[in-house]
């Protein structure tokens, strides 16, 4: 059995350092500490993922029900978002809501409400959701839905609903 050995104080190496293990102390390596030039393989990293449904600038946006994500592993969502290139008037609104489920489990809400855009939203104006289920596990689907609704006035166009999730490494 090696004798361990132990030093006091700072120590200043020139030149290499190298040691069969090392432990470091839990926080002693930050962002800082990693060079611009490493490569670090995926399976190490969190994921950040913008997913994302459109519906074409020019034409109404329509409701539908879209299939945005299939988790590969547990992940976190962080926001969600969504901007109308032209905004609807008169009674003309749109509900949109993200959605989370599993072979197991059925399709539910993670929003706390959903996402409302009407006449008192301005075109290009970026509405918020408010996050109240952020948590997914591998294998989870994502959906979004958007419900396009009204009769008077005209319906919004050129729809972006943003996601934007954090899903840990495999």
């Amino acid at each position: 059995m090696a004798v361990a050995s132990t030093h006091q104080g700072d120590l200043h190496v020139v030149g290499k350092l190298s040691c069969t293990t090392f432990d470091a102390p839990t926080n002693s390596i930050t962002n800082d500490d990693v060079s611009d030039t490493t490569k670090i393989d995926a399976t190490k990293l969190v994921h950040e993922l913008n997913l994302q449904l459109t519906q074409a600038d020019g034409s109404d946006v329509a409701s539908e029900t879209r299939l945005v994500h299939l988790c590969s592993a547990d992940a976190t969502i962080v926001a969600v978002e969504a901007v109308v290139t032209t905004a609807p008037t008169d009674d003309y609104n749109l509900s949109i809501d993200v959605e989370a489920g599993n072979q197991s489990t059925p399709f539910a809400t993670v929003l706390s409400a959903p996402l409302a855009i009407d006449s008192a939203v301005a075109a290009r104006e970026v509405v918020g959701g408010t996050i109240s289920s952020a948590s997914l596990a591998d294998n989870d689907s994502l959906r979004i839905a958007v419900t396009a609704a009204g009769s008077s006035g005209t319906q919004a166009q050129g729809l972006l609903v943003r996601v934007k999730l954090r899903e840990n490494a495999t």
